[in-house]
């Protein structure tokens, strides 16, 4: 989506002359659910299945799935790869021993 398209739920929303909180009442999600869809930020499944079960829309119409699974060329800013970082050393432990003691060990510090 470009830069000042309206969101496909916003879109819908307005079609159906509806406010954020009165689109929240009728399909029982939050107002700021709507406002997050709206705003391109993620929402649970429930949240999209009530949003689509209302409008009688899929996610994909709705613009429900992300920005990134609905628009392959979609890169978000903060996409950066990050370093691999060694694991730490496990530490097998055969009798009980205080958790501080385990993190000490496992820290080398003991």
């Amino acid at each position: 989506m470009k830069k000042g398209e309206m969101h496909p739920l916003r879109i819908a929303r307005c079609q159906h002359n509806l406010t954020i909180v009165e689109l929240a009442e009728e399909a029982k999600v939050g107002a700021s659910t709507i406002w997050r869809a709206e705003n391109y930020y993620s929402i649970n499944a429930e949240s999209r299945r009530r949003l689509c079960t209302f409008f009688a829309m899929s996610p994909q119409e709705l613009g429900l799935l992300g920005r990134a699974k609905q628009d392959p060329t979609f890169e978000p800013k903060h996409a950066k790869a990050y370093p691999f970082i060694e694991p730490c050393t496990p530490v097998y432990v055969a009798e009980k021993v205080p958790a501080a003691q385990l993190l000490a060990l496992s820290e080398g510090i003991v």
